[in-house]
């Protein structure tokens, strides 16, 4: 329930989002995960509407995450990392080193 967090950037190497790591963070806006986790237990992202999820890796890498019930993944707009812009759920880092979709 932080209501200053707005965004959040998770390092490399995290296998596991734990539960109500961002639970009810209403203003926050996009959370960065990394290609490593492959874990995200129920109630980890839950309540946290308009929420933009950058992942690190690629469509298929994210299919190979365990995702748990009750993480409102429907409410938010997945991004998959990507060099080129192969569509519009795809991101990249901009000149700044911020993540921005394509």
């Amino acid at each position: 329930d932080c209501e200053s967090l707005v965004e959040l950037t998770l390092p490399e190497g995290i296998t596991t989002i734990g539960t109500q790591v961002i639970l009810g963070c209403k203003q926050l806006r996009s959370i960065t995960i990394p290609k490593s986790v492959s874990l995200i237990v129920s109630w980890a992202l839950y309540d946290c509407e308009n929420l933009i999820v950058y992942y690190r890796g690629t469509i298929e890498d994210w299919r190979k995450i365990v995702i748990e019930p009750w993480n409102d993944l429907e409410k938010m707009t997945i991004c998959y990392y990507s060099e080129q812009a192969p569509s519009e759920n795809f991101w990249h880092y901009d000149e700044s080193g911020n993540p921005v979709k394509w």
